[in-house]
């Protein structure tokens, strides 16, 4: 199952990813081209447990903030890592 979320998501203000795809076990793919994560303080666990998750399209938005809880973010998780 892959997943894609358009411009009109808007993740501007969003302060928590915490544990948002944790789980998704049948999830192979997502593009997150459009979040922008600048404002982001936990995504501890963001992808946790998405056994099946190979591929993720980051956008130039999706940013490692100075003081962000990324604990855990790709625990059993195959998945491609942003370029941080």
């Amino acid at each position: 199952q892959s997943i894609t979320f358009g411009e009109k998501w808007s993740t501007n203000e969003v302060m928590s990813f915490e544990s948002m795809f944790s789980g998704c076990s049948s999830l192979t793919s997502l593009d997150l081209s459009s979040f922008n994560t600048s404002n982001v303080t936990k995504m501890s666990g963001m992808f946790s447990n998405a056994s099946s998750l190979l591929n993720i399209v980051y956008g130039e938005n999706f940013v490692k903030p100075e003081r962000v809880d990324i604990d855990e973010m790709f625990e059993n998780c195959p998945a491609n890592k942003p370029n941080w």
